[in-house]
């Protein structure tokens, strides 16, 4: 999944990453639902093997 904030918001100048300037609540509930559900991938990848 890909948090649609970041694609607009996430500029690099100068090599530094400028912070969120909206939706940052949104943001990390997306990183957060993301790494849940890569776990529940991989929980199920391992019950099949």
């Amino acid at each position: 999944m890909q948090c649609p904030d970041c694609q607009s918001t996430h500029v690099v100048k100068g090599g530094r990453r400028q912070r969120h300037t909206t939706m940052t609540q949104v943001h990390q509930l997306f990183v957060r639902l993301d790494a849940e559900l890569e776990d529940a991938v991989s929980i199920v990848n391992e019950s099949h093997h």
